[in-house]
């Protein structure tokens, strides 16, 4: 699982102050993958919010969620912010061994921002396992 989250290269700059997103994607059996990242930076000055908030909503019918908090490297390539460092949280998902088919979980979170600047929204993931 190190090996996942160390390989996700680019995190989510949220930019609205509230967001719910269906994201969509396959997972390889028996292995799961990182199927989010949740931080914020400031984009004018680097700085990084208070560590993401993040609550499973919804847990998968067949595997489960994990949470980890972490230190990671902006990833995104158009910024003067490239490989600096935000707090951020990655979501986990790890179907059940043996399991290929179908799968949907959902979070919550809140992320405190800079001054006055917080965002909350939720993710929706619809896996297929394969």
């Amino acid at each position: 699982m190190r090996f996942l989250i160390a390989s996700l290269i680019s995190l989510i700059a949220l930019t609205g102050s509230a967001t719910a997103d269906t994201k969509k994607q396959e997972v390889p059996a028996n292995k799961g993958a990182v199927v989010d990242a949740i931080g914020y930076f400031n984009r004018a000055t680097c700085g990084s919010s208070a560590m993401p908030k993040v609550t499973i909503r919804k847990q998968p019918a067949h595997g489960k969620l994990i949470i980890k908090k972490t230190t990671s490297p902006i990833g995104r390539k158009n910024t003067i912010c490239k490989g600096k460092k935000i707090n951020a949280v990655y979501v986990f998902y790890k179907p059940n061994k043996g399991y290929r088919g179908k799968d949907e979980a959902s979070i919550n979170f809140k992320i405190l921002g800079n001054g006055s600047r917080n965002t909350h929204g939720g993710h929706t993931y619809k896996l297929t396992v394969k």
